[in-house]
């Protein structure tokens, strides 16, 4: 009943000790070993792990976390390279309006000159 009623998650992080101590409690209770004459003195419960698909069922959120950060990471980049391209393009057209402002002077000033 422990086993069923309680989530695979607080299971494992509670360890073998509640589950333990519930056994030991069963087996001392237990009319058929009173009945031969068996007194159970202590039960041994060291481990408590999951299957290997319940584990991996229990790290898919964090895996998922892992992942999320990831992609978060590389859209910052990406925005952050698209923001260095925009600014680049920016100075181009501010290099390139200047060069025709420029060259228009010029061609004043020649004109001027000609005269």
């Amino acid at each position: 009943q422990y086993l069923g009623q309680a989530p695979v998650r607080a299971l494992l992080d509670a360890g073998p000790a509640p589950l333990r101590e519930r056994l030991q409690a069963l087996v001392a209770a237990d009319p058929a070993l009173t009945d031969i004459g068996v007194a159970a003195v202590a039960v041994r419960l060291t481990n408590l792990t999951p299957t290997s698909e319940l584990e991996r069922a229990l790290q898919t959120p964090t895996f998922e976390a892992l992942q999320q950060k990831a992609d978060e990471a590389t859209f910052q980049r990406r925005a952050l390279a698209v923001e260095k391209e925009r600014a680049i393009a920016e100075n181009e057209l501010a290099n390139k309006t200047e060069l025709a402002r420029r060259e228009k002077l010029l061609i004043a000033e020649e004109a001027e000159n000609a005269r």
